[in-house]
């Protein structure tokens, strides 16, 4: 069933994703608000909904673009089933809108090669890293993943290192003026720094965990797949599957370290995991194997509505 739809790209493959990601959004709706309830909330998961639709937006352009595949759209489907299961326990949007603009920052040196002017493309994208930390001031230590992947692409120097601070040099120089001229001035989001301390986000909830736990065996594999069997041949696609495993694995260093209000980080580790499952899933051969891999990520999505249901038959 899940393979006859998201075999191939297709307008109904694209329209079932949409409505199952915004059917998981508003699933997280009501498991928040048995949390924490709050008058806000609807507009939250409104809020929400719409960023989740630019989430996997990215996933797909990345797929498309980056990586030059251009076959299944299975990556959607991942990316929806693991959003489901992400132990969300409050929105944070400020640093989801940051982790949006930090992706897209990183997919401007993705596409380096294919872009007429290097210079304006760092420019841009040290531009849209100065939006994220404007949104949450302690990503201030994604120029380092920035710098990794220029590194990979062999364009890392003193030149274009400047040319990633010259966007923050030029806002603040525009803020402290703004700031002369209007004490009042607001800054957009919430721009306290993070005491860093360790938070595997494990709870009481088993749905919670279970869940959590497939998603980070499920990329271990992914990654093991795309280092051990070398999927891409041309160099520049290899080089993008290096910076999706540095986006994974710096996104989950940030949700362990970086404390409890960077939670929603696991969405980045989840667009990334959706972007390394694309060439695996198509390379599996049986439609039976991956029918039972979507069955079980739903088993386990619905993991409490079963057990309630075994419950009473028995």
């Amino acid at each position: 069933m899940f393979t006859r739809v998201f075999k191939e790209t297709s307008f109904w493959s694209y329209a079932l994703a949409f409505v199952l990601l915004l059917l998981a959004v508003y699933g997280h709706h009501f498991f928040i608000e048995k949390l924490n309830p709050s008058n806000n909330l609807v507009l939250k998961s409104t809020v929400a909904g719409f960023l989740s639709l630019i989430s996997i937006v990215l996933v797909e352009v990345t797929v498309r673009q980056a990586l030059f595949f251009q076959r299944t759209n299975y990556h959607l489907f991942i990316f929806i089933l693991f959003f489901a299961m992400l132990p969300i326990s409050k929105w944070s949007i400020w640093v989801w809108i940051s982790v949006l603009f930090f992706w897209s920052s990183v997919l401007i040196i993705m596409k380096l090669d294919e872009n007429e002017s290097e210079k304006k493309s760092i420019f841009n994208a040290g531009l849209w890293l100065v939006f994220a930390i404007l949104f949450k001031t302690d990503f201030y230590f994604f120029y380092v993943i920035l710098w990794a992947v220029l590194y990979f692409k062999g364009r890392l120097n003193i030149s274009n290192i400047f040319l990633t601070f010259l966007p923050f040099v030029s806002l603040y120089i525009i803020w402290a003026a703004l700031s002369e001229l209007f004490p009042n001035l607001l800054i957009i989001g919430k721009n306290e720094f993070i005491t860093s301390s360790f938070n595997a986000l494990m709870s009481d909830n088993t749905q919670e965990n279970t869940g959590l736990f497939f998603i980070l065996l499920a990329s271990i594999i992914f990654v093991f797949k795309h280092v051990k069997e070398k999927y891409q041949a041309r160099k520049r696609e290899k080089l993008n599957l290096r910076v999706c495993i540095l986006i994974l694995f710096s996104s989950l260093s940030i949700v362990l370290f970086g404390g409890e209000e960077n939670a929603i980080t696991w969405i980045a580790f989840v667009m990334a995991s959706s972007v390394l499952s694309a060439q695996f899933l198509n390379s599996i051969k049986s439609k039976l194997l991956l029918e039972g891999f979507f069955i079980i990520c739903l088993c386990i999505i619905f993991q409490d509505a079963l057990s309630t249901i075994v419950g009473v038959l028995i």
